[in-house]
């Protein structure tokens, strides 16, 4: 039996996944997603239905998940491949954020992206530092925010594991900057990781390794 896996489809006239028949049966699909219904009339795990997707340039057919998508982004399976790969069309790492993206590509973070014909220029909210980088038993993340807003700091492993929560709460404006000591558990091995801040929708990463 075929298998297919974090697919996107949206918006084709006849449906946007059709069954297809091999040696008698349907091709099983796991963690792919459309803007019907049809992503979920086969046998599989985690399809996603009805979803809106927000593309970096939707009339310029730069079909690229933006920051700002729900539908797609962080909803995919992680290293499907079995550890055969971990990069998307373009070369970029995967997972960028939490989980891998549905569809061929990573998202790309942009600050002016196009949804379904319209621009939208969301407003840069922060600006991530961290230091040191390599580190040992902590890193300092710094940032400043416009306004007050809702932010995560988290760990992740490179295959999209979290390992560690820093912070998950509220901040506030600051002239000067925010700042987290991010503290790593001593059951944090060495190793190269994703230290990724999140706050309204917008989500900034960097690669910090952790030595001992």
């Amino acid at each position: 039996m075929g298998y297919l896996i974090n697919n996107l489809s949206c918006n084709n006239g006849t449906g946007d996944f059709a069954p297809v028949e091999l040696n008698g049966s349907y091709k099983t699909f796991d963690y792919n997603a459309s803007s019907d219904s049809t992503a979920n009339k086969f046998i599989g795990t985690g399809n996603r239905i009805n979803q809106t997707f927000t593309f970096v340039d939707y009339d310029g057919n730069d079909f690229r998940l933006a920051p700002t998508d729900t539908g797609a982004r962080d909803r995919g399976m992680s290293d499907p491949g079995a550890g055969a790969f971990f990069d998307d069309i373009e070369g970029q790492t995967r997972p960028y954020g939490s989980a891998w993206d549905i569809g061929a590509d990573e998202y790309l973070d942009t600050t002016t992206v196009k949804v379904e014909g319209q621009k939208k220029n969301p407003a840069k909210i922060f600006s991530l530092q961290n230091y040191p980088n390599p580190a040992n038993h902590s890193t300092i993340v710094r940032f400043t925010l416009k306004t007050v807003q809702h932010v995560s700091i988290r760990l992740f492993s490179l295959n999209g594991r979290l390992v560690e929560t820093f912070a998950d709460g509220p901040f506030g404006f600051s002239k000067v900057q925010n700042e987290v000591v991010c503290q790593f558990s001593r059951n944090t091995p060495a190793g190269i990781y994703c230290l990724r801040m999140e706050t309204s929708g917008r989500v900034e990463v960097r690669k910090v390794a952790v030595i001992r």
